[in-house]
């Protein structure tokens, strides 16, 4: 099983967050001497100019497994805010991962999106999702030895809503969804 430390880094990198406030938050809640239980920190600062910055992180282990989660948050003194986080579990029955973010700009526009995947003895999932102003688009594969499903959806003010499914068998030719 991968380490806390390595589970909080393989976060914070997907997060994209602050190196130096993150590096804190990896110092901080990996120990050396790692045993089970929880372990976590909050590191916040602000300039002269008005801009602030939040990162945190954290981690869990048990007998099974454990995971890590971190993310950051800035603000700009024109109001600008970026956001982005992500987290990484593993266990006896698999792992997952998940990171994304959001960009509200001063002027108030937003964008963003988010991309999880997971992984057990029974099937996968792999979702990513996307979004600004008067648009969005998600899309999504499930599978498992008996087959696949693909799902891809979008939305834009213009167009209203559009969606496409694919089932595929365990050879992988596409077949009739159930």
């Amino acid at each position: 099983m991968t380490t806390r430390a390595g589970q909080l880094r393989t976060a914070v990198k997907l997060a994209g967050a602050s190196a130096l406030a993150l590096g804190l938050v990896v110092a901080a809640a990996s120990p050396a001497a790692a045993g089970p239980g929880f372990r976590g920190a909050v590191v916040t600062g602000e300039d002269s100019a008005g801009n602030k910055a939040r990162a945190r992180g954290g981690c869990v282990r048990g007998a099974n497994g454990g995971g890590c989660a971190g993310g950051a948050t800035t603000r700009s003194a024109d109001g600008a805010v970026n956001h982005s986080s992500g987290f990484a579990t593993s266990g006896d029955r698999g792992s997952a991962t998940s990171y994304g973010g959001f960009t509200r700009s001063a002027d108030g526009s937003i964008s963003g999106g988010r991309n999880t995947n997971v992984s057990t003895e029974r099937g996968s999932y792999s979702g990513s999702t996307s979004y600004s102003d008067g648009s969005a688009e998600r899309n999504a594969t499930w599978s498992n030895d008996q087959g696949s499903a693909e799902v891809s959806s979008s939305w834009s003010r213009e167009d209203g809503y559009s969606r496409s499914v694919t089932c595929r068998d365990a050879s992988g030719e596409v077949v009739a969804c159930p």
